[in-house]
Formats: C-alpha cells, structure tokens, sequence
C-alpha cells in the first residue's frame, strides 16, 4: 500500500514536469531552438524561433568540407615532329588538373506551417556567401610552343602561362534565393525532434572563367567545338542553375 501510494505521488509530481517540458502553442520570439542538419547543402548549423504557432524564422550556416579531384587532361603535342625534344613522336601529352569545390553559405529562412495539427512547412527564404564554387589548376606544367593555343576543360579552351600553368574558376550567385517544403518543426514542441526539408537553391547560371596571362585578369572562357578529355564535367556544372536541397536536421529546444 505504501509503494503504491508513492509511486502514484511520484506521478503526479512527474506530470507538471513533463507538462512543462511540451509547448503547446508558440508565440512570438518566445522560444529558441538550436538545430544540426546533413544534405545536399552541406552541413549546417541554425538558430530557430517562432513568430506565431504558424511560422518560424531560422538562421545559420551551411558548408561543405574541401572536395578536390584531380582528373588528368590530354592536350595536342606540338613537338611530336622534332626529333630534338624529348616529346618526339607522341601524339598527345597530358597534365593533372585539380579541381577545388568550395562551399559556405548563411541563410535566413521562414517556415510557415499551415495545418494546427500537423508540422508540414512551406519554406522561403535565402543563402548567401560563396560565389567561387570551384577553382581549378593544372599541376603539371604544359609543355608546348604555342601557349596560346590552350587546353580543353569541359568545352573551354583555357591558356598556360608562362611556368605552363592554366587557371580557372567557377562561379555562381553570392545571393540564392530558397523555396521549399519540409515536415517538423524548427523548434519542437518536445526537448528533442526530427524534421526533413526538400527544395531548390537557385544560384543562376554558373560562369566558367579563366585567368589571361595576356591581360592579367580573369575572362569568361570560350567554347570550344572541338571534343573533350574530361568527360564534360565543368560543362555539366556550368550549366545547371539550381541546386538541389534535401536534409535532414536534428532540432532542439534551448527554452
């Protein structure tokens, strides 16, 4: 009879406790969430809090750890006819290029939620930051009489300078508009929750550029309609102008 009477005391004092712990209705500003998330955005770090019980405002940041790779490129050899050269003979010569993806961004997003009930969101919002997406450099020198005929990335040619090293970059938007959907609350009801976004990043059309030793800045490429040695990959990326976004966050409450 005593361990029930104090299991049943224990109970009761439990449920204001838990009942503390659940937001029933959020107000304006009158809670804060801290959240983690992984996708296609990187990896992201936000603060939350609610306008109403119907919207949220998020900010943070999202990154992605430094990617390189390194594909090796064929380019025409222009010594293959002189017996002199050590090239003598072959067709083509080729050099590494390294690719570098760099990726850093701070957002501002607002989720509406339009059903009381249910944590389906509509998001709108931006990123803002990086707009040098890619930088890409050749680590072998390039062997040729005439440097300015260049080399093939994707469908540009890009031109050596005088140590026989091309550079390039790819850029995008520093501001990119953000829509999507989502289900979960940026800061959940309970200390602990789970919410998932699916979107589009539009960053607008990428430019592939080139550095000019000839005019000491750096030029949109030109196109080439010759073939390619890499597969195409700066071509691909050069015209895609939105980027995909679906995460995952962990959410938390802080109060």
């Amino acid at each position: 009879m005593k361990k029930s009477t104090l299991l049943l005391l224990a109970a009761m004092l439990a449920a204001p406790l838990y009942a503390q712990n659940k937001v029933e209705r959020f107000g304006v500003f009158d809670h804060l969430g801290a959240n983690l998330s992984v996708g296609t955005d990187g990896i992201g770090i936000e603060l939350a809090a609610p306008i109403t019980h119907y919207a949220a405002v998020r900010a943070g940041f999202n990154f992605f750890p430094k990617i390189k790779v390194t594909p090796t490129v064929k380019y025409t050899n222009d010594f293959r006819d002189d017996p002199t050269s050590e090239y003598f003979g072959e067709d083509k010569l080729s050099t590494r290029v390294q690719g570098k993806f760099n990726w850093m961004n701070g957002k501002v997003l607002v989720d509406a939620y339009p059903f009381e009930s249910v944590a389906f969101h509509v998001t709108a919002g931006i990123f803002f930051g990086t707009s040098e997406i890619m930088q890409v450099e050749n680590l072998d020198p390039i062997h040729r009489k005439d440097p300015d005929s260049g080399i093939e990335i994707g469908d540009y040619i890009i031109h050596e300078n005088s140590e026989g090293i091309a550079k390039a970059n790819v850029k995008i938007n520093s501001v990119k508009p953000y829509v999507g959907i989502g289900f979960g609350r940026a800061i959940p009801k309970k200390r602990i929750g789970v919410s998932m976004d699916l979107g589009v990043m539009f960053h607008g059309k990428p430019t592939f550029n080139a550095y000019s030793p000839t005019d000491d800045l750096w030029v949109k490429a030109t196109s080439s309609d010759t073939g390619n040695e890499d597969g195409g990959a700066i071509d691909i990326i050069s015209r895609v102008k939105v980027w995909p976004v679906l995460n995952i966050r962990l959410t938390g409450r802080i109060f």
